[in-house]
């Protein structure tokens, strides 16, 4: 098991992507890109808020109780076939397609308010 607890807005842990791709399932912060990097290839808790204004704050039990509760489900199920799921979601053609499909409307958007020709780029990709 992979333990992401990051107090940065991480944009995307690849990390958490190769651990998902090996058949090891992550538990990780709800923080930036931690919970799509995840997507479902293991579980995601929310930092505790002193946390975020102290880094140097250690919580209490209590606080880390969905931590450790997250971490025992980790270690008592079988996650292999929620990695696998997840590191085909995130296999990098389909993220790219994703990211095109989200981007086309607003190149289509530009280009017709605008006169703006596509780019190479999203021409080769579509």
């Amino acid at each position: 098991m992979l333990i992401v607890p990051s107090l940065w807005h991480e944009s995307i842990p690849r990390v958490a992507l190769e651990a998902e791709i090996n058949g090891i399932p992550v538990l990780g912060a709800n923080n930036g890109g931690i919970p799509e990097a995840i997507a479902g290839g293991g579980l995601v808790c929310t930092i505790p808020q002193q946390c975020m204004k102290n880094y140097l704050y250690l919580p209490s039990e209590e606080e880390m109780r969905p931590w450790m509760d997250a971490l025992k489900r980790l270690l008592s199920e079988d996650w292999s076939g929620a990695c696998r799921r997840s590191a085909e979601r995130n296999a990098l053609d389909k993220s790219t397609a994703r990211l095109v499909a989200l981007l086309n409307p607003l190149v289509d958007k530009a280009h017709k308010s605008k006169n703006i020709a596509k780019s190479w780029y999203l021409k080769k990709v579509q």
